[in-house]
């Protein structure tokens, strides 16, 4: 499913009036979520899963305009 389409769906389930305020709706749901891990780093929501940060080394890349490898930002 493209994000496109999720967006209908939620607004056709929702008896939303148009895909402008489905996508608000969802947009300041995954923003009250990245808020909550900035502030305790860990969130869980019942019978869906457990959003946590992540501590993840730098990674060695290489794009193929670039001649040399980089790392990418440890986060």
């Amino acid at each position: 499913m493209t994000e496109g389409e999720f967006i209908r769906f939620y607004r056709d389930r929702n008896c939303l009036r148009n895909i402008k305020e489905a996508k608000e709706k969802i947009d300041l749901f995954w923003t009250v979520v990245l808020k909550a891990l900035a502030e305790d780093g860990k969130v869980t929501l019942k019978d869906w899963g457990v959003f946590e940060k992540k501590e993840v080394s730098p990674r060695k890349i290489m794009t193929p305009r670039m001649e040399k490898e980089r790392l990418t930002k440890a986060g």
